[in-house]
């Protein structure tokens, strides 16, 4: 079920900037479950050896012995499997969350991108504007008002740009290595 629900999540061919969060988060609360399981299934190998013991020392003819061995050697493949079917679950998890912490970052780095250049066009539009003066500039109520103006597109354009990059579709990259367990 759980790796059924990791492939919901990691098949799908685009996700939104803002959903990005809420699909990490649901992948954190199933890597906190498999970790869980994980360890219950290690706690297994001492009842294993448990069972073990008692088959080789209970006073059983022959044919109860076979049936008994038959059964302990069955739980062990078992255990063998469930171990190495975790083992790939926990995997794909992993690389599953690897990407969505890529995209993350690719998020990360769209926005910062986009506030370097508002610093820098407003850096250099205000060089351009004292280098065609012959004094100091003086507070005025104009230019005080200019400036709130100037603060208020800044802030305005920032959240547009904010906006696109968590209306943007990022891309998951598929994996063909790892597949639906039967």
């Amino acid at each position: 079920m759980i790796w059924t629900e990791i492939a919901d999540i990691k098949e799908k061919s685009k996700i939104r900037g803002r959903d990005i969060k809420r699909f990490r988060a649901q992948l954190d609360s199933y890597q906190k479950t498999i970790k869980l399981i994980e360890s219950r299934i290690n706690q297994m190998a001492s009842y294993l050896r448990t069972r073990g013991k008692i088959a080789n020392t209970q006073k059983i003819d022959e044919t109860l012995d076979q049936i008994f061995s038959y059964k302990y050697e069955t739980l062990e493949d078992t255990l063998s499997y469930i171990k190495e079917l975790w083992k790939m679950t926990d995997n794909y998890l992993g690389a599953t969350l690897a990407r969505f912490g890529e995209m993350g970052a690719e998020s990360t780095r769209n926005s910062i991108g986009s506030l370097r250049l508002i610093t820098t066009v407003g850096v250099i539009a205000g060089i351009l504007g004292y280098l065609g003066r012959d004094s100091l500039p003086t507070l005025t109520p104009i230019g005080g008002a200019f400036f709130a103006l100037l603060l208020a597109v800044t802030w305005v354009v920032n959240e547009l740009v904010s906006l696109y990059y968590s209306r943007k579709n990022y891309a998951l990259k598929k994996d063909e290595s790892l597949k639906l367990l039967p």
